[in-house]
């Protein structure tokens, strides 16, 4: 193998690891789903990521139609799952179209922010 293609060989197997050791964790799926209609509130919102997080380091904050923040500001990791966060929300949710906003840290200290929103179709019990 000439030098130049050492080198080539070499620069293709760093960027290949630091791609991975640089990847950011992203949004898996939720439940309520991205952009689903459910007919009674939810009583939580869950996200799963695509990797492991820090759960110190992530946060859920759910929105209701007029902007303001509705759930019980307590965002927290699942012991048996590290891909998970949960928030939990009020019993009495009207109908109408709610936003989530997540921040997430992943296991190599970079964090990610989204969000997404799902719409409540009957007013809770």
């Amino acid at each position: 193998m000439s030098l130049s293609a050492r080198h080539l060989a070499c620069v293709i197997a760093v960027l290949s690891v630091s791609g991975s050791a640089l990847a950011h964790v992203r949004l898996d799926h939720a439940s309520p789903k991205v952009g689903a209609k459910v007919a009674q509130p939810p009583t939580g919102v869950k996200v799963w990521f695509d990797d492991d997080v820090i759960a110190s380091g992530c946060t859920l904050e759910v929105l209701d139609p007029s902007g303001k923040q509705i759930d019980k500001e307590d965002s927290h990791g699942d012991a048996s799952d590290k891909t998970l966060v949960i928030v939990s929300l009020p019993a009495d949710l009207s109908p109408g179209k709610y936003k989530v906003r997540w921040r997430a840290k992943c296991t190599d200290g970079h964090t990610t922010r989204g969000e997404f929103k799902f719409e409540i179709t009957s007013a809770g019990k």
